[in-house]
């Protein structure tokens, strides 16, 4: 208990917000509120607030407990903006430049007292704003549902287990694990921390993280002085962890929360800032005064910047993403265009003020305008990026659906993307004993009890020199259970024998290695197997005899045990964080908790009973909550004093050094006490305890390491071996790493082990004696003070990892997720090339990556420079200077042993070669990386909060396959947006050219008569090409999206191809129409034009209002056929996919699949005859009439402009065959090019200048290339191998 203010922080005296609301709550918590604390909570100890919330510090809170305190308390959030804005949806809808043409010929229709025009305009206006608004409101909805998602997350424990939640969804009393890069969700009591710092920044201005601890509790009287910032035991809402590890108790949600306070008083001020007029002033005499000029440039600067805000804002060209942006820039020129068409069509009836001529113009000016563009965009991105979510992708910024579709070259991680994520130790070697350790398979690779273990004489390099057979190894070295090596006992048989020296509770799903089950083995472990399989319940399985002679098990280290593999044993378990539990309730389900290597390590040691809680918590989760520990079950074979209480811990944790990515290792220090009785060296680190007078205790200080192994290798200075510690040579590191090489080669991640003893840097400051003897009086088996932890909390990493004597290695496998291997495959199929980007060793990277397709199989094929190019070290590429990297004949494909910052160096690699980029990460390290690249990608499982602000796109299942169902979502959603802007845009062009041209048709008194009149544009517009467009938006990806190279993302959608496409669809329909129009007034009719056609109908009319039946129908009939057409933008409407089954009725099939299309088709097909027919409807409202022979000329023109397309895409496909980038069948052609181009590099000697050897496959970005020899000669070579 603090009592003085000697303890508080120095550095962060502004943090308090000194309010009195605050001091009130401080001073009396309101017993009304719900779980409200008797005071606040940073003057509580942690076992006061356990109680007061009604929570459980081991296994958290229920699941009905959570939902009742939600339900109470609400969830955890800030009050924010409201939402969707319903009014900025509408004025968005109402006044944009889409509208407001739609808005002027509504007024010029009322102003020339056109009537039904101007009904029929204002209808028009009136139903493209609701049908927007309520389409726009839709999705908003679903994008700020879809945002929630990408929300930051929570690592509790709840019902025992930790899961991952959402942050709005934490409760008061949840407990909560935090780490490095996590955003802390609420506020909360710490009650257990590591080396803990957090960035408080937002909430007290403190530059500098803040240093936390758990064991502080202040005293009431300071309840006014503690500030923010001095709350040491305090985690605060929003703040960001950026050192240790901690866990706390949620105290304070949402509105509650320190941040909260803060959001409350600041709501509702969001103004924006104006830029203040300065000049001279006491403070500043030297500026120059004010003058009025000053004045006034400053008020037109303010003014102007203003304006342009709210115009650029009102049209929309600097709000929204990158697409949408250059579309409202599109709106802004067709209004210009759409302008100038009507001063055309005012000019060519030489500006006649009269309503015939106005109501050209303005007919004319909106043929231009795709009313329903924006609003098909926005509703297409809204339904990508819910698609998305089903397929584990969230999107954060809508920037990156656009360019998901544009990725050339995907920078991935390993561990848990490319595989499975589910470590399991194979192998350790022991480097004491020269012997390495091999584990069996199990069905249930997290059970401690599920598989056997192998010892063989030698390290794996020399058992590497002599092949045996897997019989011949059985036999030399029987499969035996893992306490076999730690416990001792007599049995005259070198098999496995019962016993009553250890009880072991098998369930009925306890797996039995396959090589008992096959009578593999010695005939004692035959007989005892079949034994197991008969009775199956409280089995007693003794070890075989070591040599040396012991008892019952116990939780301390067993003085029996050989001292080689106790001390391998205790740097695996006690270096790691990790939790391995079975549960009570639930015999034979074992809980983990931690990082799967971690996880995996600490199964390995709890094989051997051995687990790190056995010694640090007595065999019980807390040791000072013993009403919890029925809960959990810690493997360990000690039952403790036969009354359900362990023994008391003999291991305490001192100071804890996590992995860093830098650094690539974690050390951590513990206090070892031990009886007298038990074997201990008298070292000076050891320090004399004295107790009561049965028993006396030394505590040994030491510092575990492991990691990386050559990081691990670099602390090294000793390594021990047969018993004794000798200097570690130049020899005896080639000698350990070939050993890892030969792990690494089998596809093994390896990690080193060391350690060292150390001495305590207790000081006097602290309460603890500083005699030379270092003794210190304290009860038995009490951890060391308080004081001792603090003070190894401060000490330096540098001084601890140093020294070190090396132990062995341990050697994990994380096969490959089975769907990595396909998802490679098929991103070389769509020109996407695969990078992997792992801090493992070069040996195990190369390895994963031939077996996922990364790199092939046979390096042996490839030039040298390319080989050695391919895989590389971090170390090897950072040392090369941009313009090497630059010069090299491929960026690697494996970089091993990869740090942050080379990520960042690759990304602009990729860059300076013109790639696009897609990089994966998930530590705080990662940030830069992810900024740096064009699609940031992070992990929503195991990746840090910090990770997933910086990233566009987060995965929900860590899933490399996910990032191709991104890519294949993205394309899907780029190819659709340019199918409808192609079919709405040709539609324009169509029917400006139309009226354009259809000026040249003039009545007797020399005023153009309009082929279509304007309601019939209108109609087209809203109905006959809204619907199908927004169909087109919701079109399947075809079955070649994903067999096509990424598209340009510079150019956007506005390609080449559409451009043309454009051009030569919408001048082909106004042909057709204008020949209709023709026809029937000149070829068939006699040429009349009447008198007054545009206004009204008189019987001299009936010949054009007959041609404008036929000139509607066919223009609304061809865009209906254009949205089909559409569907694919190459392929015949008939032959949509590569390879049909049923290639002659393949096409009645697709015309059902998307039934959105299918019916906005059909109803514009269907209401054109009642348009045309229904009385008054037709000469009043759309200015034409009934007709009937010329439904002949719709049919053949119908058939005409299907014909013409199907030749114009055959004639694109004949021209893509030929000297489009894909000369071969893509299915064959892009899944080889990706490793025969390498291939091509070996055989014919390619060498490369400048840019060097393009990433797809393309000549285009290669500034300079000089090949010798001939490139398809090592094509042709491996086709001829094949």
């Amino acid at each position: 208990m603090h009592t003085d203010g000697s303890h508080l922080h120095t550095r962060s005296r502004q943090g308090s917000l000194s309010s009195d609301l605050e001091n009130q709550q401080s001073k009396e918590a309101d017993p009304s509120a719900p779980f409200a604390l008797s005071k606040p909570a940073h003057l509580l100890s942690p076992a006061q607030v356990v109680r007061e919330l009604t929570t459980d510090p081991d296994n958290g809170l229920t699941q009905d407990q959570v939902t009742f305190r939600l339900q109470n308390v609400g969830l955890n959030e800030l009050i924010g903006d409201g939402g969707v804005s319903i009014f900025r949806i509408f004025m968005g809808q109402l006044l944009n430049a889409m509208s407001l043409v739609l808005i002027m010929g509504m007024v010029a229709s009322f102003a020339i007292k056109s009537w039904i025009e101007a009904s029929v305009v204002t209808a028009v206006v009136v139903v493209n704003i609701v049908v927007g608004f309520f389409q726009e409101y839709s999705a908003e909805k679903t994008m700020g549902s879809l945002r929630s998602l990408s929300s930051p997350t929570a690592q509790v424990i709840r019902d025992g287990n930790i899961v991952t939640v959402r942050s709005a969804d934490v409760a008061p009393g949840d407990i909560v694990e935090v780490k490095t890069g996590d955003t802390i969700p609420a506020d909360m009591r710490i009650f257990e921390c590591m080396n803990f710092e957090v960035d408080e920044a937002l909430l007290t201005g403190e530059s500098l993280p803040i240093s936390k601890s758990s064991s502080i509790v202040f005293d009431s009287s300071h309840i006014g002085d503690v500030g923010v910032g001095d709350r040491l035991n305090m985690a605060y809402s929003s703040s960001t962890v950026t050192k240790g590890r901690a866990k706390g108790i949620v105290v304070y949600t949402g509105m509650s929360t320190e941040i909260g306070k803060i959001a409350l008083s600041l709501h509702s001020n969001g103004k924006r800032i104006k830029p203040k007029l300065t000049g001279r002033s006491a403070e500043n005499p030297d500026a120059p005064s004010i003058t009025t000029a000053h004045k006034l440039r400053y008020y037109l600067s303010l003014t102007w910047s203003t304006i342009k805000h709210y115009v650029g804002q009102f049209l929309g060209v600097t709000v929204g993403t990158p697409l949408q942006r250059k579309l409202s820039w599109l709106a802004i020129l067709l209004f210009g265009i759409a302008v100038v068409f009507a001063v055309i069509c005012l000019a060519a009836n030489g500006f006649r003020n009269e309503q015939a001529v106005i109501l050209y113009a303005v007919g004319t000016g909106l043929s231009m305008i795709p009313a329903s563009l924006v609003v098909v965009l926005t509703i297409t991105m809204a339904v990508g990026t819910k698609i998305m979510v089903s397929r584990n992708v969230i999107v954060r910024k809508l920037d990156s659906l656009e360019a998901l579709g544009a990725v050339t070259n995907i920078c991935s991680d390993k561990t848990g993307t490319l595989t499975q994520g589910k470590m399991v130790v194979r192998k350790a070697w022991v480097a004491s004993c020269d012997s390495t350790y091999e584990v069996g398979e199990s069905s249930a690779p997290l059970s401690p009890t599920g598989a056997l273990i192998r010892l063989e004489k030698g390290s794996p390099k020399d058992l590497l020199k002599i092949p045996k057979t897997r019989v011949q190894r059985e036999v030399e070295n029987p499969w035996r259970w893992p306490d076999v090596f730690v416990k001792s006992s007599t049995t005259s048989s070198p098999g496995m024998s019962l016993s009553p020296t250890r009880t072991w509770t098998l369930t009925d799903d306890t797996a039995i290695p396959i090589q008992y089950q096959q009578g593999v083995g010695t005939s004692s472990a035959r007989e005892s197997v079949d034994h197991l399989q008969l009775s199956r319940s409280n089995i007693n399985l003794t070890a075989i005899n070591t040599g040396t002679n012991g008892g019952p098990s116990s939780p301390y280290p067993d003085p029996s045990t050989p001292s080689y593999l106790q001390h391998f044993l205790n740097i695996a378990t006690f270096c790691n964080t990790a939790i391995v539990a079975e549960s009570k309730d639930e015999p034979g389900k074992w809980h983990t908790r931690g990082d799967p290597t971690e996880v995996a390590i600490q199964v390995f040691t709890s094989r051997f009973d051995w687990n790190r809680r056995k010694f640090t918590h007595g065999g019980v989760l807390h040791e000072d909550e013993q009403q919890h520990e029925d809960h959990v079950r810690v493997v360990s074979g000690d039952e403790g004093d036969g009354h359900g209480h362990g023994p008391t811990p003999t291991w305490k944790l001192l100071a804890e050094y996590p992995f860093d990515s830098d650094v690539k290792r974690m050390s951590v220090i513990y206090a070892e006490l031990s009886s007298s009785s038990m074997e201990s060296s008298s070292t000076p680190s050891s320090i004399a305890v004295d107790t009561p007078p049965t028993t006396t205790t030394v505590v040994t200080t030491w510092a575990f390491m492991k990691g990386a192994v050559e990081r691990v290798l670099d602390a090294c200075t000793s390594i021990h071996v047969d018993g004794h510690v000798v200097d570690f040579n130049p020899a005896w590191r080639d000698h350990v790493l070939q050993n890892m090489e030969v792990l690494a080669s089998q596809g093994l991640r390896v990690l080193a082990m060391a350690s060292k003893e150390v001495k305590p840097p207790f000081s006097s400051s602290a309460g603890v004696a500083t005699s030379s003897s270092s003794a210190l009086t304290l009860n038995a088996f009490t951890p060391p003070p308080p004081g001792a932890v603090d003070d190894w909390s401060g000490y330096p990493r540098s001084e601890v990892e140093k020294d070190m004597t090396f132990h062995g290695l341990v050697g994990l496998y994380d096969p490959p997720r089975p769907e990595t291997a396909g998802a490679v495959k098929n991103c070389h199929r769509a020109g996407i090339n695969v990078h992997m980007l792992t801090g493992d060793h070069p040996e195990t990277a190369k390895a994963i990556a031939a077996e996922v397709g990364i790199i092939p199989r046979t390096l042996e094929t490839l030039a040298p420079t390319v080989k050695s190019a391919m895989v590389m070290t971090a170390s090897q590429f950072d040392k090369l200077s941009d313009a090497q990297i630059d010069s090299l004949p491929v960026l690697p494909l494996v970089i091993a042993r990869c740090a942050p910052s080379t990520k960042v160096r690759m990304v602009d690699a990729l860059h300076r070669r013109k790639k696009f980029v897609a990089m994966t990460g998930d530590g705080v390290n990662d940030s830069p990386a992810l900024k740096r690249a064009d699609v940031g990608i992070g992990m929503g499982l195991a990746g840090s909060d910090v990770a997933k602000d910086a990233s566009d796109i987060v995965l929900t299942d860590d899933n490399f396959a996910s990032i191709l169902n991104a890519i294949e979502e993205g394309r899907r959603t780029f190819d659709n947006i340019k199918k409808f802007v192609l079919h709405l845009l040709a539609e324009n062009i169509a029917q400006a050219c139309t009226l354009l041209i259809g000026l040249a048709f003039k009545d007797r008194t020399g005023l153009s008569v309009f082929p279509l009149a304007p309601v019939e544009i209108l109609w087209i517009i809203m109905i006959t090409s809204g619907f199908p467009a927004m169909g087109l938006g919701m079109e399947v990806a075809s079955d070649d999206i994903m067999i096509r190279p990424p598209h340009n993302v510079k150019v956007g959608i506005f390609t080449t191809e559409i451009l043309l496409d454009m051009i030569v669809y919408g001048f082909y329909m106004a042909l057709l129409c204008l020949t209709s129009f023709s026809l029937v007034v000149f070829a068939f009719g006699n040429g009349e034009l009447g008198l007054g056609c545009n206004d009204h109908y008189h019987p001299s009319c009936e010949l054009v209002f007959r041609a404008r039946s036929t000139t509607f129908t066919c223009l609304t009939w061809f865009a209906l056929i254009l949205a089909w057409e559409m569907v694919h933008m190459r392929r015949s409407f008939f032959r949509m996919e590569g390879k049909p089954k049923r290639p002659w009725t393949m096409w009645m099939k697709h015309v059902w699949r998307n039934p959105f299309l299918f019916w906005s088709i059909m109803a514009g097909f269907i209401t054109v005859f009642p348009i045309i027919y229904i009385p008054g409807l037709n000469r009043v409202v759309f200015k034409h009439g009934p007709i009937s022979w010329e439904w002949g000329i719709v049919f053949v023109e119908s058939g005409m402009f299907i014909g013409g397309i199907e030749l114009w895409k055959w004639g694109k496909r004949v021209w893509e065959r030929r000297y489009g980038e894909k000369v071969r069948d893509p299915q064959s052609e892009l899944g080889r090019r990706m490793m025969e181009r390498y291939a091509s590099l070996a055989t014919s000697g390619t060498q490369t200048v400048g840019g060097g050897v393009d990433e797809d496959g393309d000549d285009d970005d290669v500034e300079e290339k000089k090949e010798i020899g001939n490139v398809n000669v090592g094509v042709r070579d491996l086709e001829a191998q094949r």
